[in-house]
């Protein structure tokens, strides 16, 4: 449902959308509100919405018209209840969300990261992984350079990544020039991967590097 943009987030007093003849009239009005002895109320409404669509729907009722500190109250509290909608869709599509970004991490044919603004590390792939096992110290400082904007021997590449209430993170990839080095990067990615032995993950990187059988064996 994609409520008009007058009537998105804002508190509104529904005798002043729908004439009294038709409100009257309504389902809702005769089994609902004449029943609970509610129909004499009036009733204010809010539609919460994320963007256009709608999240929840707030209703009021009250035996007189809202006074002005009364409205500014419930005015004041939409933006809170609007973030608190938001959190609770977020937790709910965490599990989504991360197996989405670990799929996307292992189709990144490099060492990738997702990184705080201090440098920690939050996500990593396999390529990553296998990295930080014999160079943490060096990856880490060298994360910490480029997100500094200063020179480091090591090619990375920083992307900012935008999540709304969130601290700022970004996605570090590791980028290399040469051959070599994107061989062994892609032989690394491929043995964590499979979880490949030693002897097997040589053997596929002597492969890689064009020896044959018999030279391997």
């Amino acid at each position: 449902s994609r409520p008009e943009l007058e009537q998105r987030n804002r508190l509104v007093d529904l005798r002043e959308l729908v004439p009294a003849d038709q409100f009257e009239a309504s389902r809702g009005y005769t089994e609902l509100l004449e029943p609970l002895r509610l129909h004499r109320h009036r009733i204010f409404r809010a539609l919460l919405c994320e963007d256009e669509a709608l999240v929840a729907c707030l209703a009021v009722f009250h035996p007189t018209p809202l006074t002005q500190d009364q409205r500014a109250i419930l005015d004041g509290a939409l933006p809170a209840l609007q973030r608190r909608l938001n959190i609770e869709r977020q937790i709910e599509a965490a599990p989504l969300v991360s197996a989405a970004l670990d799929a996307v991490l292992e189709h990144i044919a490099a060492p990738a990261f997702v990184v705080s603004s201090t440098g920690r590390i939050f996500e990593v792939n396999d390529a990553g992984r296998t990295l930080l096992a014999t160079r943490r110290a060096e990856i880490s400082a060298a994360i910490l350079a480029a997100l500094a904007r200063e020179a480091t021997a090591i090619n990375i590449e920083i992307t900012p990544l935008d999540a709304r209430g969130a601290p700022d993170h970004w996605l570090a990839v590791i980028r290399t020039r040469s051959a070599d080095g994107r061989a062994a990067q892609a032989v690394a990615r491929v043995a964590a991967r499979l979880k490949l032995t030693r002897r097997q993950r040589d053997v596929l990187a002597r492969v890689v590097t064009g020896e044959t059988s018999a030279t391997i064996a």
